[in-house]
């Protein structure tokens, strides 16, 4: 696989990142995931992670917004996973109009920022889960994992800043 390039947008095919095989989702087996993040080498990262995982497809990955309207014209996922800070640090407002024109989209949102009320923001805009990068790709993997399985998701980074939060 070929890195991706600053301005190139990939549209992956079924295959081209990991093999067919019989998972959880329903029709294909499989759960089609689209990754918006403009660092090239965390979604190349994440791309690699899930390659491994047979009931998930990376079939698009994007560096922001604009991109990710442009695949998602052309093509149904039924999960997204958005770095917070794409679009000049306004991902939140992406996720936003997204879950306004596509509401069956579930989105991961995946940042740095532990704040809590970003990740209130993130809930109240549209997310159904929302993971610390600080947990690396397998806690993103398990966070699509819940959200297309219909429940929501935060990472135990958060639920230890939750419960920090509770308890001071």
């Amino acid at each position: 696989m070929s890195p991706i390039g600053a301005q190139e947008q990939r549209v992956l095919k079924k295959g081209d990142v990991m093999s067919q095989a019989d998972g959880i989702a329903g029709g294909s087996g499989v759960f089609e995931v689209l990754v918006v993040d403009g660092d090239d080498v965390a979604r190349e990262g994440l791309i690699s992670a899930a390659s491994g995982e047979k009931d998930l497809d990376v079939c698009g990955s994007v560096r922001d917004g604009v991109e990710a309207r442009g695949f998602l014209a052309h093509r149904e996922v039924d999960a997204a996973v958005v770095e917070m800070s794409i679009d000049g640090g306004h991902g939140l407002e992406f996720v936003e109009k997204l879950r306004e024109t596509r509401p069956g989209i579930k989105v991961v949102v995946v940042s740095a920022c532990e704040d809590l009320g970003y990740v209130r923001r993130a809930f109240r805009v549209g997310a159904s889960g929302y993971v610390s990068s600080r947990g690396g790709a397998v806690n993103v993997i398990r966070g699509i994992r819940a959200v297309v399985s219909g429940k929501a998701h935060v990472s135990d980074e958060i639920v230890e800043r939750i419960i920090e939060a509770k308890t001071s």
